[in-house]
């Protein structure tokens, strides 16, 4: 069938790797059962199959695109930067898949009681070149013209260093530029969770907040996540786990 090739095919291609449900759900147009039945019928040439270490080093067999290898020979090294990220970004939209591979646990908590609520009503990933070191829970208000940082969560082991803080007050500023808004502040105990104080170049504002003008330019909508450790399990080649943000 045509559309269950297409289904499929482009769902593998976007993953680089993945279960039998994890192909089936990335359009959540076809069946688990589709998807085993067009695998059988591409064999290993065209389908291939990876064993991938996760994050507590329990190993996993999945398939995969059959030039994942040549991929992730020429991936390039994922920026420095911090970004931002949607909750429906492809990176963490598989809550499982993320969470056994990155060892991040993330809920969207909108539908979620206030008082019941562990992190915010609209938190935000922190990715950090191909690591995911927390969230942040912000909003813009446009009447301000100001980007509103509530509250800032660092992942454990994960500390608030003066180049973190730039390459975070960096994104915040692109942040503002994309929400329409003209400056960056921050709350009254936005830092309390894991961050001791604001980042340099953050200075008090009225309120109790801190404020962080513009002064970094826009980078281009686009990051790559380079982690784990892959295998394949024909040759036992160590490669890396890739996945690209879109």
């Amino acid at each position: 069938d045509e559309f269950v090739d297409w289904a499929c095919r482009s769902a593998l291609e976007r993953l680089g790797f993945g279960t039998a449900a994890d192909i089936s759900r990335y359009w959540d147009l076809i069946s688990i059962s589709e998807v085993r039945d067009w695998i059988e019928r591409q064999g290993g040439d065209r389908v291939g199959t990876v064993t991938v270490v996760g994050q507590k080093k329990d190993q996993k067999e999945f398939f995969a695109r059959p030039d994942i290898a040549d991929l992730l020979a020429d991936l390039p090294d994922s920026p420095a930067r911090i970004r931002v990220l949607s909750p429906f970004d492809p990176v963490i939209r598989n809550r499982n898949r993320l969470e056994w591979l990155f060892g991040f646990e993330y809920r969207i908590e909108i539908y979620v009681p206030e008082e019941k609520r562990r992190w915010g009503y609209y938190v935000f990933p922190l990715l950090e070149g191909d690591k995911l070191i927390g969230r942040i829970d912000m909003r813009a208000k446009r009447k301000e013209g100001v980007l509103e940082v509530k509250s800032l969560w660092l992942e454990p082991k994960v500390k608030m260093s003066t180049a973190r803080a730039d390459r975070l007050n960096a994104e915040l500023t692109r942040q503002a530029r994309l929400g329409g808004v003209n400056s960056v502040v921050w709350l009254e105990g936005a830092h309390k969770y894991g961050v001791g104080s604001p980042g340099r170049g953050l200075t008090r504002s009225g309120g109790g907040r801190y404020r962080c003008g513009y002064g970094h330019p826009a980078a281009a909508n686009r990051a790559y996540v380079r982690r784990r450790r892959v295998v394949f399990s024909q040759s036992d080649r160590p490669l890396a786990y890739w996945h690209r943000a879109l």
